[in-house]
């Protein structure tokens, strides 16, 4: 999600000033917009959070994949020589399952 995507819209904004002006006649127009401010950066930030995460577990999920990709590489000779038929075929659904 992009920073412009958690802008809130024209009428959202409206509907928070009606809310935050009901709650608080006397607030004045500087203290809605101090509270609209306020709204807008809460619901940015929560959205950067979660793109972040998104991006952590990606990241995370890669260098996995890589690590196993570097550990069967360096691996595969010595099975070649211990293959006794059932461990290979072992050998061959895991790395079915890690996606190798």
């Amino acid at each position: 999600m992009e920073a412009k995507e958690t802008v809130m819209s024209p009428i959202d904004v409206s509907k928070k000033v009606g809310e935050i002006v009901a709650l608080s006649p006397m607030i004045g127009e500087a203290g809605v917009n101090i509270k609209i401010a306020e709204l807008q950066a809460e619901i940015s930030f929560k959205a950067g959070k979660k793109l972040s995460l998104e991006k952590q577990g990606q990241a995370y999920l890669e260098g996995k994949q890589a690590g196993i990709g570097e550990v069967v590489e360096w691996i595969e000779p010595f099975i070649e020589t211990v293959d006794d038929g059932e461990f290979n075929k072992d050998w061959q659904t895991k790395l079915k399952e890690w996606g190798i």
